[in-house]
């Protein structure tokens, strides 16, 4: 799973520490965190085979 954030990190409201704590939380779990990006198309995989 890929999470896009536009900003230079998620949970801007929050305290940076938590923030950090949680991204690294998510990357730690298999999470693709992009952030400072901009979402330009989602595209639908194809079908796994087999």
């Amino acid at each position: 799973m890929t999470l896009v954030e536009a900003a230079e990190r998620i949970m801007l409201q929050d305290e940076l520490e938590a923030a950090d704590v949680i991204a690294q939380r998510l990357v730690q779990d298999g999470v693709d965190l992009r952030t400072s990006a901009a979402l330009q198309r989602v595209e639908k995989p194809p079908p796994a085979s087999g």
